[in-house]
């Protein structure tokens, strides 16, 4: 009677653990075991097979060594029951949640509901399973949906009609996430849509007798300003304070629309390839993108350089050899000149002869040599910095020989430049720049 009894328990735990593999394996219950309040499937089919597998084993054993494994089956599903509710899937992949069971919690937290702490709560930051960390948006690109890949395969999402989780690349190991809110950003009209922010709908537009005397308000408006601050029509000042204040007279008539005045007021406005203000200038190429730009506009004698540069520099004029232009200029460099700018980190600033101040590359040498070296056949003069005098190249009196000064290392040194090698005489300057060989004419 025993033995039939010890049968009967070995047999039943074999069915029994073919019935639960079988629950398992087939995707027939899957949809409707995880809408329960406590979860009886994993989020992912595939580990569900898994375990599934893991019941046909045992009622093999069962099955061959005539004997149940009641209490191992029984720790194998309570821990598995305790993992189909403490994980999560998002884009096919499971991941570690909140340890939430039910509607208990196996350990306290105070994170968003909207997020998995660990996974993608904004702020957290996350290794990539196969790095390096690739996205299929450019960064913190809030106009176009992405995806983190790499093995995350994560994507941004719209937490709501207004805010957009943005998920980017934040080192070659690791991405990370912010909320922002596509209103505060774009302004009223935009929403947060398929992964985006998006405009939502187009302004009413007035009468168009009234439209027409508005937008003629807007433009009186600056005209009376530019007149007030400036020589009057007609002069370049009045001309650059109109185009100066062309993006307010747009911003007016928007208004007049009825719509949000259209800005380029941010850095994601004024890198995204779009003339958001309507103004006909797009990103950097608008005055209004100029604090967001790199520092690579030309000089403006009435504006100046514009643009950012990376923490420890600044935009300024960059004088070299008298060309000037805008570029990023070191903290703590010296002025070269008063008024010419600043040399960039590789040259020196020299002065000139006529008093004005010129940025050479730095040889290392205790000289500069302006001509650039052994050339008789153009007038030049040598600057030495420890005496902080100019020497020039000079004819020898009475012989067709210019005395060619050169820059060394341990300063300025003469050396002879025979003229007539060249059939050539000597000629002595009269601009200040160093007498040099010429042809003489019969």
């Amino acid at each position: 009677m025993k033995i039939k009894q010890e049968i009967k328990k070995w047999k039943n735990f074999a069915i029994a653990s073919i019935v639960l593999a079988i629950f398992f394996v087939l995707e027939y219950f899957h949809e409707w075991a995880n809408s329960l309040l406590v979860k009886l499937h994993f989020c992912n089919h595939t580990y569900c097979m898994i375990f599934a597998a893991i019941f046909i084993v045992i009622a093999f054993f069962a099955w061959k060594n005539k004997k149940h494994y009641l209490k191992s089956a029984l720790i194998i599903l309570g821990v598995g029951l305790i993992l189909m509710n403490v994980t999560y899937c998002e884009n096919g992949s499971m991941f570690l949640g909140d340890f939430s069971f039910g509607a208990f919690s196996i350990i306290s937290s105070d994170s968003d509901d909207d997020c998995k702490p660990g996974v993608d709560c904004p702020g957290d930051v996350v290794e990539v399973p196969i790095p390096p960390c690739i996205e299929t948006d450019d960064g913190r690109d809030y106009i176009t949906p992405g995806m983190i890949l790499s093995g995350a395969d994560i994507e941004d999402m719209c937490m709501g009609d207004d805010i957009l989780r943005e998920r980017y690349c934040d080192s070659e190991l690791t991405y990370t996430s912010e909320d922002v809110s596509c209103s505060d950003l774009y302004g009223e009209d935009w929403i947060c849509e398929d992964r985006e922010c998006i405009l939502s709908e187009t302004p009413v537009t007035p009468p168009d007798g009234e439209l027409e005397a508005c937008y003629t308000a807007c433009e009186n408006e600056a005209i009376d300003y530019c007149n007030e601050h400036t020589l009057g029509e007609g002069s370049d000042e009045y001309d650059y304070c109109m185009a100066s204040l062309a993006n307010d007279i747009l911003e007016c008539k928007t208004i007049c629309d009825e719509g949000e005045p259209a800005k380029e007021n941010t850095l994601a406005l004024c890198t995204d390839e779009i003339d958001n203000d309507g103004d006909g200038a797009i990103d950097c190429a608008d005055f209004d993108c100029a604090e967001f730009c790199e520092c690579v506009h030309d000089c403006d004698p009435l504006t100046g350089c514009f643009g950012y540069c990376d923490d420890g520099y600044y935009c300024d004029i960059y004088n070299v050899l008298g060309a000037r232009w805008c570029e990023c200029i070191r903290d703590g460099r010296e002025p070269c000149g008063e008024v010419d700018g600043w040399c960039l980190d590789e040259d020196i600033c020299v002065p000139t002869p006529d008093g004005d101040y010129i940025c050479v590359y730095d040889f290392g040498y205790l000289c500069y040599e302006s001509d650039g070296g052994d050339v008789p056949l153009v007038g030049g003069y040598c600057y030495d910095f420890a005496t902080e005098t100019f020497v020039y190249d000079e004819c020898e009196e009475g012989y067709p020989i210019v005395m060619e000064m050169t820059c060394f290392f341990d300063g300025c040194r003469t050396g002879q430049g025979w003229c007539e090698d060249w059939g050539y005489g000597c000629v002595i300057d009269s601009k200040g720049e160093g007498d040099y060989c010429e042809e003489v004419l019969p």
